[in-house]
């Protein structure tokens, strides 16, 4: 099969949209990201070609951060690291969960892109002048891992947190029929949430109102991101617009106002029969009083329910409150190697001690 590597997505041929099932692997997304990527974030685009056929598509992401934006949580590991820079290539969405890697025709091409990924990222390496530290395929599931070990056997395999999914039953029409399949517990919590936050008026914000309430969007924005544990990029300011620009009615910024005050968001992608929750913000101020985070994740499983999808992906943060709304973890693997041998040999145990597991007890929320 050859290689053959783009550095923009304008570059990129036509049939790549051939295979773009995927809306995260899409033209327009990656234009979107393109448009509006972190200063610290590169993309390249890979794909394969056999008799003139494309075969798969991907996307890598060149990473720069230091290991003190990743979750160091001594004074003194902070103190050490905090200057030494790292250059990750991933394949996978640094800024999504899931399985965003590629997409293939043929399991063939499969085995064939996984097999050869070291050789690929040689290649971007010539044409992006960036050496790599460490080479990253991220996010895959128990079933995805096994099989995607026996390709990459010189690899780590990292368990990392948990991705948070919700499945929405075809029983359920509307929002309170989820109510009434959750036990007493659950649902006597949820009306209270819904009580405090009664005061609350959600809409859909067009790109025109996007653009108008662009700065309180992105001050609610940083508020979350600076008091995150893990700070690995910061969006830019024009991220939801062009986000919204690009994928017109397959995004949306759904803002809650208290009157005619702004006082949290939340963002949506619909990708097939899948929900995709974003990037979120709120007030601080109003965060406890009306219950904002609780009342976003049922705003967001209404809509999942309006939408018919199959399940919501609501990601990593956050474990307890939304395994409280219902969500259940998903074991992630990632892959890795580094090019260092002796940081390779102790790979496994610093991303395991950078990105730890939370500890929380997942709630048996449905009867």
């Amino acid at each position: 099969m050859e290689i053959k590597i783009f550095g923009k997505i304008e570059e990129v041929p036509i049939e790549w949209q051939k295979l773009a099932s995927d809306i995260f692997l899409s033209a327009k997304y990656l234009k979107a990201n393109e448009e509006s990527t972190p200063k610290n974030y590169q993309t390249y685009y890979v794909t394969l070609w056999e008799k003139g056929q494309i075969q798969a598509i991907s996307a890598c992401q060149i990473l720069s951060f230091n290991l003190s934006q990743v979750g160091a949580s001594a004074w003194f590991l902070k103190s050490l690291v905090s200057k030494l820079k790292f250059i990750a290539f991933s394949f996978g969405n640094m800024m999504l969960t899931g399985n965003h890697a590629a997409v293939f025709a043929s399991v063939e091409s499969e085995q064939y892109f996984y097999t050869h990924i070291e050789e690929i990222a040689e290649r971007i390496q010539k044409l992006s002048g960036i050496q790599r530290d460490v080479l990253v395929l991220k996010d895959f599931n128990f079933k995805e891992k096994t099989k995607i070990k026996a390709f990459l056997p010189q690899f780590s395999s990292i368990k990392v947190q948990p991705n948070m999914v919700l499945n929405i039953p075809e029983n359920w029409e509307n929002f309170e029929n989820y109510l009434q399949d959750m036990r007493t517990k659950y649902r006597t919590r949820a009306k209270r949430a819904l009580k405090k936050s009664a005061n609350l008026k959600f809409s859909t914000l067009s790109l025109n109102e996007i653009e108008q309430y662009e700065n309180e969007i992105y001050k609610q924005y940083q508020y979350v991101y600076e008091n995150a544990k893990v700070k690995s990029y910061l969006l830019p300011k024009n991220y939801f617009y062009t986000l919204k620009n690009e994928l017109k009615d397959d995004f949306e910024l759904i803002a809650g106002f208290l009157d005619k005050k702004m006082v949290c968001f939340y963002t949506l992608i619909k990708n097939g029969r899948e929900l995709e929750s974003g990037f979120l913000g709120y007030d601080a101020a109003y965060l406890q009083a009306y219950a904002l985070y609780q009342r976003m994740l049922y705003e967001m499983i209404a809509k999942g329910i309006v939408l018919k999808v199959q399940k919501i992906i609501f990601s990593r943060t956050a474990l307890e409150i939304k395994s409280s709304v219902g969500a259940i973890p998903e074991e992630v693997f990632v892959f890795a190697k580094a090019k260092n041998l002796v940081l390779n040999y102790f790979l496994d145990k610093i991303v395991a001690f950078f990105y730890k597991k939370p500890k929380f007890e997942a709630r048996n929320v449905f009867r």
